[in-house]
């Protein structure tokens, strides 16, 4: 007589046995990592709202990204008093865009790579935008944070499950948020499908993947901008 659990492997196919086998293993591995890093008595930030009034921004990184990313406050009226980069043309090409935007001068922060570390320092700023090379983001936010201001951080904000820490407990331990900049997150297409999935419409979610499809290879191969320290992470 055939037991149980035969009659199950007989049923399944040589592939679906690998595939729970690797997904049983991987679960195996996952867990001494969470015990690790687990913190059940932290304050989570998750819920807490933001002050009212939070409109007082700060800009590292006045690259390409960062200047769209100004161009978007500038529209909807935010207040920039700061703008920092080791290139001062550039900050000075984004100050000029805030006046023509009839605010006051904003102040320029060029002098060397922690020309950032005044910035963050001052006592005018609620919010302080990180839009520089993916290896400074993790010091940038951490910086921000410590010194009352809120951290908006492009992508991706950390790398490491170690770094993703240092966020996470950084903004529990300031009472500061800490948020990824990503300007898919919000769009029609994905809160159509986030309200689908909420109404259920989709049935029982089981599992979910996503990935960073995006054609770089013009801006990998540029001599100027970001394809100057985005060729570094890639090779």
């Amino acid at each position: 007589m055939t037991d149980p659990i035969s009659k199950m492997l007989d049923a399944l196919s040589r592939r679906d046995f690998l595939r729970i086998g690797s997904l049983t293993a991987m679960a195996v591995s996952i867990q001494p990592l969470e015990a690790q890093t687990a913190k059940p008595n932290a304050a989570t930030m998750i819920g807490v709202p933001f002050a009212a009034g939070t409109s007082r921004v700060g800009i590292i990184g006045t690259g390409g990204r960062g200047t769209s990313l100004l161009e978007n406050l500038l529209a909807a009226d935010v207040k920039v008093l700061a703008l920092c980069d080791v290139v001062r043309e550039k900050a000075e090409n984004a100050q000029s865009l805030v006046v023509k935007a009839g605010q006051s001068n904003p102040e320029l922060y060029t002098n060397g790579d922690h020309a950032f570390e005044s910035l963050v320092a001052r006592d005018d700023l609620d919010l302080v935008i990180i839009a520089t090379p993916w290896n400074w983001h993790v010091e940038m936010a951490v910086a921000t944070m410590k010194h009352g201001k809120h951290a908006a951080v492009e992508v991706p904000a950390a790398t490491t499950i170690e770094d993703c820490w240092k966020l996470v407990d950084t903004s529990e331990e300031t009472r500061r948020h800490c948020i990824m900049l990503e300007n898919c997150c919000y769009g029609y297409n994905e809160t159509l499908v986030l309200r689908l999935a909420h109404a259920g419409l989709f049935g029982d979610l089981l599992y979910g993947e996503g990935a960073y499809i995006h054609d770089l290879r013009e801006e990998l191969f540029s001599t100027k901008g970001e394809g100057l320290w985005r060729r570094t992470a890639h090779t």
